[in-house]
């Protein structure tokens, strides 16, 4: 038994790109529905334990995987709000070398350089963003990293936040618990509901079509919590379900397989050991970066910390390690070197289904060896005793040179990466990766729009949700002008 439901236009996915692109499209009287296959997470079940949160927040528990050599796990946040919700509040303009690349293969056109920095000045004025303040007695596993970078030459730098009153939880990854992060659900998605914009939590859209003059387009959606088929119609269809699941519904309408590149960073954590406690939970996520590096695709930053978060990258450990790192848990902290590679991943797509695989080219791996090695070494610069490195097992060195000596002869497969960030996956433009234009609008079907991660032309190498929030106003811009033609 199924029902109708219409919108002039529909919205699928409520991250930062569908978020952006209901507020601006409500707050000009236009009848918008964003809908999301994931919850409203309610205050109270932000108290809940990290493991229950981290169940509730994140698509397959946290668990996606890209196959290959090595298998990279993929977060990627399923709530209202995307993975704004779990993700670290880090809030960058694009690099701008990185946007001078766009700006030169003809993204933002007719946008004057001066008009793209006030659009990202009110991003960051409506989203609180703002330079970290460490705190007394708070901060220390940062700290470290920055007295050991500043005596290596190395400059740090605040990280901006998207932040209001931050307590020092340490629990970004699942959630803030005290509703200090400026996230989508508790900025524009309510803005746009007061808007008059409409907002439907837990629908799982299944297949989108068009119908033969493509004037209208059809949604077929199905409600999670009961399995009832929604069917849904719209003048105008926004797909912003992200890396993944943008292309995987776009395969739904074409009904051919695709497969397309798929640009990711890739993460890897490094344990330090310290003589003496520093209490990392008491602290909060990258602080302050290393940034010296991000040229060559290199970022050193520390990273949450709590046991639960800790206890998600001790698989391969044994019996021993696991019980050295519980009894020094107050001496500990956890640190990421953050790459981008100049290797794709690979997407296929076929009926709403994906399958992401990469492979760790050589190149690849010897970008994540010298920022290991970097990190390693402004780590035991700052009185580390030992460090584990993110190799199966979690090997123990206490030198620099054991360290890039075990980096060097490891096998591929035994690295230990993660990654939060998928993107560049029907990038924006007039080329044979997309099937959407630089505006935004698909090629075949105008009443067909994209404005998540997957539109951003190349892999960004910073934390991307201000790069999409930029380019997702450009492309509301965009709509909006079209309507008033």
């Amino acid at each position: 038994m199924g029902s109708e439901l219409d919108a002039e236009v529909l919205i699928i996915g409520s991250g930062a790109g569908g978020a952006t692109v209901f507020e601006r499209l409500a707050g000009a009287g236009i009848d918008v529905l964003m809908i999301e296959e994931g919850d409203w997470i309610s205050a109270d079940q932000l108290q809940q334990p990290i493991n229950t949160r981290l169940q509730t927040l994140y698509r397959n528990a946290g668990v996606q995987p890209i196959l290959g050599l090595p298998t990279i796990i993929y977060g990627e946040g399923r709530a209202v709000g995307g993975t704004t919700e779990v993700n670290g509040g880090l809030l960058w303009a694009p690099p701008e070398q990185v946007l001078d690349e766009w700006i030169a293969a003809g993204l933002f056109a007719g946008v004057a350089r001066g008009e793209l920095d006030a659009a990202f000045a009110r991003i960051e004025r409506d989203l609180s963003v703002h330079p970290m303040e460490l705190l007394e007695g708070a901060d220390k596993a940062s700290s470290l990293l920055v007295a050991g970078a500043t005596e290596l030459g190395w400059t740090a730098t605040r990280a901006r936040r998207a932040v209001r009153n931050c307590m020092r939880a340490n629990e970004c990854g699942a959630g803030c618990p005290n509703g200090a992060k400026q996230s989508m659900s508790t900025t524009h998605i309510p803005r746009g509901i007061a808007s008059g914009g409409r907002l439907m939590p837990g629908m799982a859209v299944k297949k989108i079509t068009a119908d033969r003059r493509r004037n209208v387009v059809h949604v077929d959606a199905m409600r999670v919590s009961d399995h009832q088929l929604i069917k849904m119609s719209a003048r105008d269809v926004f797909l912003a379900s992200g890396a993944l699941h943008s292309p995987a519904l776009l395969s739904t309408l074409h009904r051919r397989p695709r497969r397309q590149r798929l640009g990711i960073h890739l993460n890897a954590k490094v344990i330090a050991e310290f003589s003496t406690p520093i209490h990392a939970r008491r602290g909060t996520i990258f602080t302050e970066q290393i940034q010296d590096f991000i040229d060559e695709g290199i970022l050193l930053m520390a990273t949450n910390f709590q046991p639960e978060f800790l206890s998600l990258g001790l698989s391969t450990a044994d019996k021993q390690t696991v019980t050295h790192l519980w009894s020094s848990m107050d001496s500990i902290g956890m640190y990421t070197v953050q790459t981008r590679p100049q290797s794709y991943a690979s997407l296929a797509t076929y009926r709403g289904k994906t399958l992401p695989t990469f492979r760790l080219a050589h190149r690849d791996k010897e970008q994540l060896i010298v920022g290991v090695c970097r990190l390693t070494q402004a780590l035991f610069t700052a009185g580390a005793t030992a460090v584990r490195l993110p190799l199966a097992g979690l090997p123990r060195v206490e030198t620099l040179v054991e360290a890039e000596r075990l980096l060097r002869s490891s096998a591929t497969r035994d690295w230990q990466l993660t990654t939060v960030h998928a993107m560049s996956s029907l990038p924006l433009g007039n080329h044979s990766h997309s099937p959407f234009g630089f505006n935004g609008q698909a090629v075949e079907n105008p009443h067909l729009w994209l404005c998540d991660a997957s539109a951003l032309p190349t892999t960004v190498g910073e934390s991307p949700q201000g790069s999409i929030m930029l380019l997702a106003d450009h492309v509301a811009d965009n709509y909006l002008r079209s309507r008033s033609r």
